[in-house]
């Protein structure tokens, strides 16, 4: 027996979907519902790609949700495979030990300063990659920016929307994949990264720097926090000034130079750097060049009629 009314939903075409099972718990009608692995806490954000936002069906609210969701990109198929199984993050926010090692007990300072610099427009979007209990994301969320904090751990997830519903604030939490993000490109004014980075090797460095290229838009900003130093034992693997330069290289970005910055824990704190990149705005095209013929050769351009 399934639930009338909103519960109810026509399904995808059957030639561009995918059915994916995943048991997420228990789910009242009246309080939302889930899109697949996203946790919807305010009304789904334009910049998801159309993909995640197809109907999704109900069997029963205290039934696992059937998530059906166009899965034509390879990475995107192994993303969803490898979500569904507890990794080491899930078992650590879990714990509660987020909040010995790498949950700051307050906004830090640097984007606190890079918002009231008024550098990032009012109604800019932020999207926080490996957002974990999302201080950051709430932070965002109170001032007003609309916020998509993205994490690959449920559980994470979980204690980032306690902390935006204990605050008052309203923003998207989706469990996804930092390398295939249900993202539209162009729709980010300000990505904030806090520790993902410098768990990334070298070799995969590259394809993250294009996804963060592909996620911001002319003029967007990426504030980038990684450690200062390499440490072996915890994994950590730090970026020269040659190695950013690299990634980001000009004129496509514009790099500010890095700051020395503390990332504090309850625990204990971590030496930083604090690095804020720029995508740089297209070039405006020359005057009459887009709509001069070549030279000997007759205008074809369509003119409106009448």
């Amino acid at each position: 027996m399934e639930p009338a009314g909103p519960c109810r939903r026509k399904a995808a075409p059957r030639s561009c979907r995918r059915a994916v099972r995943e048991p997420l718990g228990r789910r009242s009608a009246r309080q939302g519902a889930y899109y697949g692995s996203a946790i919807i806490v305010a009304p789904v954000a334009p910049c998801l790609k159309a993909p995640w936002r197809v109907p999704w069906t109900r069997t029963w609210e205290d039934r696992p949700v059937t998530r059906r969701v166009d899965q034509d990109e390879p990475a995107a198929r192994r993303a969803s495979r490898t979500l569904r199984w507890p990794s080491f993050w899930d078992l650590a926010y879990a714990a509660g030990d987020h909040l010995l090692y790498w949950d700051p007990p307050a906004t830090p300072p640097e984007l606190v300063e890079l918002l009231d610099a008024g550098l990032i427009p009012r109604q800019g979007t932020v999207v926080d990659l490996g957002c974990g209990a999302g201080r950051e994301a709430v932070f965002c969320a109170g001032r007003g920016h609309p916020t998509l904090a993205l994490d690959r751990s449920l559980p994470a997830l979980l204690h980032a929307r306690r902390r935006a519903r204990d605050a008052g604030a309203s923003m998207l939490c989706c469990q996804a994949d930092v390398f295939a993000p249900p993202l539209a490109a162009g729709c980010a004014d300000l990505v904030l990264d806090r520790g993902l980075f410098h768990l990334l090797p070298r070799r995969r460095r590259p394809a993250y720097a294009r996804r963060i290229g592909r996620l911001l838009r002319p003029g967007g900003h990426l504030l980038l926090r990684f450690a200062a130093g390499d440490d072996p034992e915890a994994g950590l693997v730090t970026a020269s000034e040659a190695e950013l330069d690299r990634l980001f290289p000009q004129p496509g970005f514009h790099r500010h130079p890095p700051r020395s910055i503390t990332m504090t824990a309850q625990a204990e704190d971590l030496p930083a750097q604090a690095v804020l990149i720029r995508r740089r705005a297209r070039r405006a095209e020359p005057a009459g060049r887009r709509w001069s013929p070549a030279p000997g050769k007759p205008d074809r351009r369509r003119r409106p009629r009448g």
